[in-house]
């Protein structure tokens, strides 16, 4: 099946259709009040009319007024994912009465960056009303922008980043696709209005789940039920799952192998690993770096550096082995610290508290270095607190002609 048919779902929430509330009724601030009443009409002049009411809806709750309030500032420029009327009646509900959530689902579509491509024509690729295109990297490749979307209860990622939203086109004049939704998400008509680029969606988005979530949306199970068996020391001192640590992880990439890749040798080999405690966990940490999210846009420009000579391209496993990145006309490929390389065939399976990449061979690799983990984990814990907002999209521009590389 390819990919862009068969993408992943976080927890699936509904919207019920939202009664536009009074200008009475909006929050106290004469800045963002009379924002709230120019975008509103915008919206509802747009054919918006339910995004526009949800937002209402929102401006009862101090997680929506701080989303309005940063939005009003007028000192940057943001992408606007708008919904159709029809995305928010089309999905059944349960979460117009919890206004908080509404204003953190509301804030996931709004993007840091004017992310449209003023030379391409418009069409419904993700064009249309001034002619403007979504920014957008040509699959395999992923464009990752940086979201609004900051709430401690639907995100945990490092430096307390807000989460990101990923989409790719399907070719040079294809459409283009947001990932980690429960349906293929078109995007449409663009228009401008003031610092906002906005694209039209037909689908209201969904925020990314846990790592358990994530794993059973790809059918990765073979590796969530080892997961779930391997024993490890938890961040309270008790023991618990190795899925239960990743999900007290704040920033996480896992490599994980597909499941069509657990076939009787590699379950035997993982059996005899379930026997061996000690050993099943340096592999499963060897499949993971602690404390950095790192998107597939930062892993190919690892591959390119790496491939013109540059040096310090490696990233450190939780288990203190080396993960080093090629690609060549095949695909991105990973490599471990003992020899093995393998192709990622679904990037940016995204986790409120991280990333997977989906890889089509098992990583085997039960070495251990305490201290280069501990040592690359303190690093990525100090870059954390130097948290900087992702103004730009990430992977729009084109990634240089691959060079021949084992692969």
């Amino acid at each position: 099946m390819h990919f862009l048919n068969s993408l992943p779902i976080a927890v699936v929430l509904s919207l019920l259709p939202f009664a536009p509330l009074s200008k009475a009724q909006t929050n106290d601030n004469s800045t963002s009040n009379t924002f709230f009443q120019e975008f509103s009409t915008f919206l509802n002049d747009s054919g918006y009319t339910s995004f526009s009411s949800a937002l209402a809806q929102a401006n009862q709750t101090q997680s929506g007024q701080q989303l309005l309030s940063q939005l009003s500032e007028g000192n940057e420029n943001f992408t606007l994912f708008a919904p159709t009327n029809q995305a928010f009646s089309s999905v059944p509900g349960n979460i117009s009465g919890n206004q908080t959530l509404l204003s953190e689902y509301l804030s996931y579509h709004f993007i840091h960056g004017d992310l449209r491509n003023a030379t391409a024509g418009g069409n419904s690729t993700g064009g249309g009303g001034d002619g403007a295109q979504l920014e957008s990297a040509v699959f395999p490749n992923i464009t990752i922008g940086r979201s609004l979307l900051n709430s401690s209860d639907l995100v945990q990622l490092e430096g307390n980043k807000s989460q990101v939203l990923a989409w790719t086109r399907n070719g040079p004049d294809g459409n283009v696709t947001i990932l980690n939704q429960i349906n293929n998400i078109t995007v449409s008509n663009s228009s401008q209005w003031r610092n906002f680029f906005v694209a039209e969606v037909n689908v209201v988005f969904t925020p990314p789940g846990n790592v358990s979530t994530a794993l059973t949306a790809v059918n990765d199970t073979q590796l969530l039920s080892f997961a779930q068996q391997v024993q490890v020391p938890l961040q309270d001192g008790s023991n618990g799952t190795a899925v239960a640590l990743l999900g007290q992880a704040r920033g996480f990439t896992l490599f994980a192998p597909d499941s069509q890749v657990f076939t009787s040798d590699v379950n035997a080999t993982i059996q005899q690993l379930q026997n061996n405690q000690s050993a099943a966990i340096s592999f499963f940490q060897n499949l993971y770096v602690n404390g950095s999210t790192i998107y597939s846009p930062t892993l190919t420009s690892l591959a390119v550096n790496a491939s013109s000579g540059s040096s310090n391209q490696t990233i450190i496993s939780a288990g203190g082995e080396p993960f080093t990145f090629s690609f060549n006309d095949t695909g991105l490929y990973v490599n471990n610290g003992n020899g093995s390389s393998v192709r990622i065939i679904r990037p940016d399976v995204l986790v409120e508290n991280g990333v997977i990449h989906l890889i089509d061979n098992i990583l085997f690799n039960t070495g251990s270095e305490p201290s280069a983990a501990s040592s690359a984990f303190a690093s990525a814990s100090a870059a954390a607190t130097e948290t900087a907002t992702d103004t730009q999209a990430i992977g729009v521009f084109p990634i240089p002609a691959p060079t021949p590389t084992s692969g």
